[in-house]
This record gives structure tokens, C-alpha cells and sequence, in this order.
């Protein structure tokens, strides 16, 4: 069975972080796991935010008027 759970970046590094406390044969497969699925997650976010900021660049300045 496999659950999927919704973390903040910065909540899955704790989570990573916990990991390393326990024996490493234990640790590394479930980090390496961890790793490979978030990776590709936040290259895509980031990737959407550079092109957020691309859009922001292409539009036009507002008048000071």
C-alpha cells in the first residue's frame, strides 16, 4: 500500500534530516526515495517560476503619470 503526503520543501528536509539518525542501511534507500521524487518536483516549480518572471519582464512598465 502507498500513501502520498503534501510537505513544505523545508518539512521534508527535517524529515530527511530524522532519517540520517538511524543506521544508514536503513536511512539511504528511504532518502534516495524521498530524493527521487522530489527532485523532479521542485525542478518543475522552479522552472514555473522562472517563467512567471519571464512574463513579468515581457509585460509593459505601468504609467507614472
Amino acid at each position: 500500500m502507498a500513501i502520498k503526503l503534501e510537505l513544505e520543501l523545508k518539512e521534508a528536509e527535517l524529515v530527511v534530516a530524522g532519517l540520517y539518525k538511524l543506521p544508514m542501511e536503513v536511512a539511504e534507500p528511504l532518502v534516495h526515495k524521498i530524493k527521487g521524487q522530489a527532485m523532479p518536483q521542485i525542478a518543475a516549480q522552479q522552472e514555473a517560476d522562472k517563467a512567471k518572471e519571464e512574463v513579468k519582464k515581457d509585460e509593459p512598465a505601468p504609467n507614472a503619470d
